[in-house]
């Protein structure tokens, strides 16, 4: 039986108009739902960038979902 984890969402909402394709500084919100149930918002809901959802995941042992 496998573990459920703890997901971190973030969702793109802008980026840096001279990128081309996925882009670190690519910004937007973030939010957990946890392996219990329960949900919270990364940073009360302040944007944070693609680089930070990731190294936050990494972190943490949080499943990553990017929705581009």
């Amino acid at each position: 039986m496998s573990e459920e984890l703890s997901r971190l969402y973030w969702k793109w909402e802008d980026g840096p108009e001279d990128a081309e394709g996925d882009d670190p500084n690519d910004v937007g919100p973030a939010w957990i739902d946890h392996a219990d149930g329960t949900s919270e918002k990364v940073r009360d809901g302040e944007w944070i960038t693609r680089a930070e959802a990731e190294r936050l995941a990494a972190e943490s042992g949080f499943e990553l979902s990017i929705d581009d």
